[in-house]
């Protein structure tokens, strides 16, 4: 399955695909503020409408509830902190007004230009321009740079991946346990570092497509007991998650049991209170720290959406 949003004010809206791309009992996913359609059906390769712009942007809906997560002001100043390849950033960029701003950032040079390119293809050329910027900074160069800048932080944290690993072959014979530990230990340090980049009073939206609990709530638990009494965890009931179950600290959209497979997709929402404990990164460095805070592959991963 898939979902198709519009990807900005000027373009089509999901209600307004081209008919020569319309798919059968299209379903108006209303939980979402920005226009979205549901199919059971795959979305056809998206077209370009007589301005220049793709038509809409298909991927999994529940990609949208992380996005939904953020409780975003038109206003606010966001930060998608591993954005390739780009449709959370479309996503949040139709929520916010040219008062807002948006920090599209990734480390890997190759999906770095994967998500420029998506942002040309889907916002108009003065969005781009004036409200959304891309980078390329490591999580210790990111909390040197913008200590307690930002109103919201989307971490999309690199992960396992296991709905990739039970679909291919190659990818279950890949598979190690050892993965899932390295890809926590790397997941708390940037999620430590999104934490000292929103400011106080701000929320961090830490999301990953695994289902292990060691990549989720307890990456969850490590940073709270590193960020002591200066976070808090937003608890679910106070926000209006349009699918998946509760977990210990957070929210799971699972495939099993959720609207046409969607996920696997984690997210928990921590508010920062006051000044985050501990030195910017923890560790985490880029590949030369004396001469540049651009290119480290410390925090690259997984494909997300």
């Amino acid at each position: 399955s898939a979902t198709a949003a519009d990807a900005s004010t000027s373009a089509a809206s999901a209600a307004a695909i081209p008919e020569a791309v319309c798919l059968e009992e299209l379903q108006p996913l209303v939980a979402f503020t920005r226009p979205a359609t549901a199919s059971v059906q795959r979305f056809a390769p998206p077209p370009r409408l007589p301005h220049g712009l793709r038509a809409y942007y298909p991927l999994d809906a529940a990609s949208l509830v992380a996005v939904k997560a953020l409780r975003l002001q038109p206003e606010h100043t966001v930060l998608d902190m591993c954005a390739a390849p780009g449709g959370k950033s479309l996503a949040i960029a139709q929520l916010l007004s040219d008062e807002g701003t948006l920090v599209c950032n990734d480390i890997s040079p190759d999906r770095r230009r994967r998500l420029t390119q998506v942002l040309r293809d889907y916002l108009p050329s003065r969005r781009v321009q004036h409200c959304v910027s891309v980078t390329g900074l490591d999580a210790a160069a990111m909390a040197r740079r913008h200590p307690s800048h930002f109103d919201r932080v989307l971490l999309d944290a690199p992960c396992s991946t296991e709905r990739h690993v039970m679909q291919r072959d190659d990818e279950m014979l890949a598979w190690t346990a050892r993965r899932t530990t390295t890809n926590a230990d790397r997941q708390l340090q940037l999620l430590l570092s999104a934490l000292r980049v929103v400011k106080a009073g701000g929320q961090v939206v830490y999301s990953t497509c695994s289902i292990s609990p060691v990549e989720n709530d307890e990456v969850v638990d490590k940073a709270l007991a590193k960020s002591r009494s200066s976070v808090r965890v937003v608890p679910a009931s106070e926000l209006s998650h349009p699918f998946g179950e509760a977990t210990r600290h957070g929210w799971h959209v699972l495939p099993d049991q959720s609207p046409q497979g969607w996920g696997p997709l984690y997210i928990a929402v921590l508010e920062r209170a006051s000044t985050v404990g501990g030195g910017a990164g923890d560790g985490e460095r880029s590949e030369d720290d004396d001469d540049s805070d651009e290119d480290s592959e410390s925090g690259s991963g997984s494909e997300k959406e």
